[in-house]
């Protein structure tokens, strides 16, 4: 079970997180992804010249772009090709840790890659 305690003093907020053993890296992973996403999205775009457009075919574009395949796209981010294949049909959506990544990777805020 999980368990938030905040605390707060001198103007700062603490919180402490307790989780089961075995779900601490990923919760560490998340929180850590989470962490890079608020910054990330404070900063300008590195392209300028993409349109507006759902994150799915973003990721598709930037990708085809690159000469990537799914395949190769699915190992930089930890997933399966398939996985890759619904995040840009929009059928499944991107996780944060991914946005990270890809926004790394294309030049692109994170954000871009949310919904």
């Amino acid at each position: 079970m999980e368990r938030l305690t905040q605390y707060s003093s001198d103007g700062e907020t603490i919180f402490r997180l307790s989780v089961p053993d075995d779900r601490a890296e990923a919760v560490a992973r998340h929180l850590e992804s989470l962490l890079e996403l608020m910054a990330l999205d404070s900063e300008p775009a590195l392209r300028e010249d993409l349109p507006d457009m759902p994150p799915g075919m973003l990721l598709k574009r930037l990708r085809t772009e690159r000469g990537m395949t799914q395949k190769a796209l699915a190992a930089l981010v930890g997933a399966t090709q398939s996985r890759v294949s619904d995040m840009e049909q929009g059928v499944r959506p991107i996780p944060p840790e991914a946005a990270v990544t890809l926004g790394r990777t294309f030049g692109v805020p994170a954000g871009r890659f949310l919904l």
